[in-house]
């Protein structure tokens, strides 16, 4: 379409999927779309989350906070230490038998 040079004034804001927008809607719309540089998180963790974050019924899973969790944490790790020094004794224990038992 040709208009030699003449404008199309008082165009609403579109109301279908087929109508034409006006320059102020269109700036409009292009304004809300995230920028990589300021909206978005970064996956190495330099850009925090701020404002509220309305998540409805989902959840968030798998990951570690609260002290307790750390708690939980050091108990398990402690238990396998004890375990691991457990297994290793009873080796030991068995080694020296069989080489007492051997030196009779």
């Amino acid at each position: 379409m040709n208009l030699n040079g003449n404008e199309i004034k008082g165009l609403t804001d579109p109301t279908g999927d087929k109508d034409s927008a006006n320059k102020k809607y269109v700036d409009a719309e292009i304004s809300k779309i995230l920028k990589a540089e300021t909206d978005v998180l970064k996956l190495d963790g330099t850009r925090a989350v701020t404002g509220s974050l309305d998540m409805g019924d989902h959840t968030i899973t798998g990951i570690r906070s609260s002290s307790q969790d750390n708690r939980e944490l050091k108990q398990r790790r402690r238990r396998r230490r004890e375990q691991r020094q457990v297994k290793n004794e009873f080796i030991f224990y068995k080694r020296n038998s069989r080489l007492s038992r051997s030196a009779r």
